[in-house]
């Protein structure tokens, strides 16, 4: 591996940015019409939506998920392999934050009745890897970035950097000057002269196909599926 990705593998793990918030533009295509030649053309695909329920109060409760499909970043492992695209569906307890172009089809939480979504929601809440969060992820993405293939669970064996500690944070953060693009061009000697080569050649651990992740600028929880549709 050229360190050139080294860098860049590097830099994601010390943004620890949200899948969610990739990008800021959705696919314009037609959903109905998606296929393999449409999906591998796409620099970045996201649709997602709510459904909001009452249980006995005044503060409804509710269900989400999202499709996201960012080809060529390194921290989302999306992308088009062979006859395969992979990509992210996120279910939630929060409302979506997509325009309304870019949710997902009614079909998709409107098929869901109120005593359905009730065990979704709890399912969710108590972070179960349920058969029901993923039939919710798999007709979501069935509706939209999957309409010609058929879906499954991502098989690949990825791994991912461990997170840096706070304390390693702080210490890239002040060699870099508070410039964290700087590492893109540094040679691995450079980083290692400023302290902080253990960036480089880090630890590393199996990523889940089926994980909860609790988002640290809004406090809930969502689970999150890697998947791939093969066409």
């Amino acid at each position: 591996m050229k360190f050139s990705k080294t860098a860049s593998f590097c830099l994601g793990a010390v943004l620890s940015l949200s899948a969610c918030m990739e990008g800021s533009s959705s696919s314009s295509r037609q959903v109905a019409q998606l296929g393999f030649q449409e999906v591998a053309a796409m620099r970045l695909y996201q649709r997602g939506g709510h459904r909001s329920f009452y249980e006995g109060s005044l503060v409804p409760k509710t269900v989400s998920a999202s499709v996201l499909f960012h080809q060529g970043s390194a921290a989302s492992h999306d992308g088009i392999k062979g006859n395969a695209a992979y990509f992210r569906v996120a279910v939630d307890t929060s409302e979506s934050d997509f325009q309304p172009r870019d949710r997902l089809p009614d079909g998709v939480l409107a098929g869901l009745s109120k005593p359905e979504l009730v065990a979704l929601y709890n399912d969710l809440m108590a972070e179960k890897t349920s058969g029901r969060v993923m039939e919710l992820a798999k007709t979501a993405a069935r509706q939209t970035i999957c309409t010609t293939g058929t879906v499954q669970l991502d098989d690949r064996p990825i791994r991912e950097a461990e997170p840096l500690t706070p304390s390693e944070q702080a210490r890239v953060n002040t060699a870099l000057g508070g410039n964290l693009d700087r590492i893109l061009g540094m040679k691995k000697a450079e980083i290692e002269r400023l302290g902080i080569g253990f960036l480089v050649n880090r630890k590393t651990r199996p990523v889940p196909k089926f994980h909860y992740k609790t988002h640290g600028y809004s406090g809930t929880t969502s689970a999150w599926l890697r998947m791939k549709c093969v066409f």
